[in-house]
């Protein structure tokens, strides 16, 4: 299995960021694509994004409000890409900064 790591610095507080990109539903904030279908609500949610490349087909694994992380796995994708989980996590690193992992 292939790991793969990318942390990107903010200046704003973790709530903020957080308050941002929790919503499953929604990446519209912070991706390209945009959700053109939902199934279902929280863990276990399906959200299908039509993005540049194509159709991708995600499932919410996980969703931690107080740890700031979620995770999910994706279901289908135009890329050649099997058995992906990613998971996204906020820490802070100062007064009114965090970190995206």
């Amino acid at each position: 299995m292939e790991r793969a790591h990318v942390r990107e610095e903010v200046d704003a507080p973790i709530d903020m960021v957080w308050k941002v990109i929790r919503d499953f539903a929604d990446v519209s904030a912070w991706a390209s694509g945009r959700v053109v279908h939902i199934e279902g609500a929280g863990v276990g949610m399906v959200r299908h994004i039509e993005g540049q490349g194509g159709r991708f087909v995600e499932r919410c694994e996980s969703h931690d409000d107080a740890a700031h992380t979620f995770s999910y796995r994706l279901l289908e994708s135009p890329v050649p890409v099997t058995n992906y989980i990613g998971t996204v996590g906020l820490t802070t690193v100062g007064p009114r900064r965090c970190a995206i992992d």
